[in-house]
């Protein structure tokens, strides 16, 4: 209706552009920048009135910032007696890479060895003393990530997959695909980085 009131094409497209595209756009930059997490949130509430028990996964911990958040989302939406949390990570940093695959796509640069090392005797500790519907799994994803634990998640079933970017690499998605859609149904997956919400799907 706006578009037939404006005469011409350029006045249209300039009118979006500055009066419409513009303020969406800075709008929602500042609502993603002001809380990363809502996601967590948006998902959470569609399942809350669902029946059944659910579970969320998260690959990459470092010190568990995400994690946490998780747990509180479910403890604070009344959730966290049918929601568990399983978190993934050697703990240990990131392993050494010559694979071209791995690089930085703006810089060009690889992972330092060792970068993202996590705490995970101080993470175990803290979510003993606050929650009690979570598991860490520490390992590398292909020992962890054994044959039980997705037989478990038939009746856990996971709403949301949480893939830290730092492993977006052939060698740590290749277990994680074991997660089809056939083995586990319901799957909803996320990735971290705003820049990479384009490539997630449900």
């Amino acid at each position: 209706m706006l578009a037939r009131l404006i005469p011409g094409d350029y006045l249209r497209t300039f009118t979006y552009l500055n009066f419409i595209e513009r303020p969406r756009r800075l709008l929602r930059l500042a609502l993603t920048t002001f809380y990363r997490m809502d996601h967590i949130y948006l998902v959470l509430r569609e399942f809350a009135s669902r029946k059944g028990h659910f579970s969320i996964l998260e690959f990459g911990t470092a010190d568990g910032y995400a994690f946490t958040k998780m747990l509180y989302a479910t403890k604070y939406l009344g959730v966290d007696n049918r929601v568990v949390v399983h978190t993934f990570d050697t703990f240990e940093g990131m392993p050494s890479s010559s694979d071209d695959r791995n690089r930085n796509l703006t810089t060009q640069s690889q992972w330092l060895t060792g970068e993202f090392r996590g705490r995970y005797e101080h993470l175990r500790e803290y979510c003993a003393g606050r929650y009690q519907n979570f598991q860490i799994h520490k390992g590398l994803f292909h020992e962890t990530l054994t044959l039980s634990l997705l037989e478990s998640l038939q009746t856990s079933r996971p709403i949301l997959v949480w893939i830290d970017c730092e492993h977006l690499s052939s060698r740590c998605l290749r277990p994680i695909n074991r997660l089809s859609p056939q083995r586990v149904r319901g799957l909803l997956r996320r990735l971290r980085q705003p820049e990479l919400r384009l490539a997630a799907h449900r």
